[in-house]
């Protein structure tokens, strides 16, 4: 039990299931909050990156990694209910981009209903987290369908497309989920270290998986702002 000391004993509580002990203080767990910085640095640059090469949609890729790292920074703070929405929220959002750039990529419609599907993945599935308490991870691994719609382009466009980026990005993701799961099995774990855990790993190659997540969109012209002004992308027939 939260001793009545601890700034957010006020608050909603959420389960930190994690290794890092939880200390009662305004930060719960340091190690797993700093990291986050990852997230907010990489936002950073992918939204300069962006902008400098006109690709102003691609923004919403900064946008997500940002409200990650704000998230999961507040979440592993606080341990509030208000903290886990915040962080999922995020994780949601990531789905939520990937599946609306293929659809873009897919069926070629304008920006306008290409955010609504970008909305509606993100509120559907922190819906069902609220609706259903402990869902979230499955709908996490399970739940997006961006990786089906990406099959899909696969058969279509694969002699016009470069996957290079693509797989580096889930290769980096797998590591990442490795160390996740060694942390939450107590495999990887010395609960009074607050400086580096397998979860704050898990958050820095986390980050590191939209770098080149961007790069691998930022190649069709169909999701820049003037398909003209990104000479040599490969446009998907």
């Amino acid at each position: 039990m939260i001793p009545p000391s601890c700034p957010w004993d006020s608050w909603r509580q959420a389960p930190l299931d994690f290794c890092e002990e939880v200390l009662h203080g305004w930060v719960k767990q340091p190690a797993n909050t700093w990291s986050n910085i990852g997230f907010i640095v990489v936002g950073i640059w992918i939204w300069r990156l962006a902008r400098r090469e006109g690709r102003l949609h691609l923004r919403t890729i900064a946008v997500v990694a940002l409200v990650i790292g704000f998230g999961s920074t507040f979440y592993h703070a606080s341990g509030t209910y208000w903290g886990s929405l915040a962080d999922y929220a995020g994780t949601f959002m990531a789905s939520g981009v990937m599946v609306a750039l293929n659809v873009r990529r897919w069926l070629r419609w304008s920006w306008a209903p290409v955010y609504l599907v970008f909305a509606g993945i993100t509120l559907f599935f922190l819906g069902s987290m609220v609706a259903f308490p402990g869902s979230e991870r499955w709908l996490f691994t399970f739940g997006s369908p961006c990786w089906i719609i990406e099959l899909r382009l696969f058969f279509r466009d694969r002699r016009v497309t470069r996957y290079r980026m693509y797989l580096v990005s889930y290769l980096v993701l797998a590591v990442a989920t490795l160390f996740w799961w060694l942390d939450v099995a107590r495999i990887l774990c010395i609960p009074n270290n607050h400086i580096l855990t397998g979860h704050s790993v898990w958050h820095l190659l986390m980050a590191a998986v939209f770098l080149p997540l961007y790069r691998f969109y930022a190649q069709f012209s169909i999701l820049a702002d003037v398909p003209a002004a990104s000479a040599g992308a490969r446009t998907a027939a």
